[in-house]
């Protein structure tokens, strides 16, 4: 579930009313007390929404190196706990089979951006290429880095890990919710607000008429891997198997 990033008045009235508790009838042996604030877990979710082109571009990026990559997405904030990823970029970077580093050359390109695309700069995505895709020991102390940055016009940062099995691993930062949205938290859909993709779909089945045993046996392979049946909804091509094809407007089918 999503947590804070800060505390919240209450949370902190409630960590001073339990801290004094424990001073007051605790007993220490080293002349230390230590008091822990647990910060409650949230029912809320997050959206990213990915543009065809981002999504065309990372996943190619991804299936094209048989080492680690890495890119920006350019992010615009669309409400609270809503993104919109409109293109992906990549810059200079040295890498190895499981490494990604930068240096000067990524600063210089960075100097070289309009402002317009630096202040869009709010992804930052890697490939594990056919590893699983948990974050590192390194990959946790670079969002650390990022997050300590964060500040002023910088108040939110989406994290991505993928692999050539198109499985991806997120997690959004974001100081103006004052949220950490965890990866279960954030739904994924990919379209643009001009293209419906589910009509295309429709359009499409009704187009192509399977002999009644291949369409059965088709539907059985398709139940016994696992996929939904209602491809609109929940879209059982691998590289988009997490996603959601959005209708135009940016609504789903059961969005109300």
């Amino acid at each position: 579930m999503a947590r804070p990033i800060k505390p919240t008045k209450t949370a902190i009235d409630t960590a001073v009313a339990n801290a004094k508790a424990q001073l007051l009838g605790g007993k220490s042996t080293t002349g230390k007390f230590r008091v822990e604030v647990d910060l409650p877990e949230l029912k809320k979710r997050a959206r990213v929404q990915f543009s065809l082109l981002a999504y065309a571009k990372r996943l190619m990026l991804v299936q094209d190196h048989e080492t680690e990559v890495a890119w920006h997405g350019l992010v615009r904030k669309l409400g609270t706990g809503l993104y919109h990823v409109y293109d992906i970029v990549v810059y200079p970077q040295m890498v190895t089979g499981v490494t990604v580093r930068t240096d000067k050359p990524y600063r210089d390109w960075q100097k070289l951006l309009d402002n317009e695309t630096f202040f869009a700069l709010r992804m930052d995505g890697h490939s594990h290429v056919n590893m699983g895709t948990t974050p590192s020991a390194d990959d946790r102390q670079v969002r650390d880095d990022v997050i300590a940055q964060m500040g002023g016009r910088w108040q939110f940062h989406i994290f991505e890990i993928c692999n050539k099995r198109a499985d991806c691993n997120f997690l959004i930062f974001d100081l103006e919710d004052n949220l950490i949205y965890e990866n279960e938290d954030i739904d994924i859909t990919v379209g643009d607000d001009d293209l419906d993709l589910k009509a295309f779909l429709a359009q499409a089945r009704g187009m192509v008429k399977p002999p009644a045993s291949a369409a059965a046996n088709a539907a059985g392979v398709r139940r016994a891997a696992g996929y939904e049946d209602d491809l609109y909804e929940d879209c059982d091509f691998p590289p988009l198997r997490r996603y959601r094809l959005r209708a135009p407007g940016g609504g789903r089918k059961g969005d109300g």
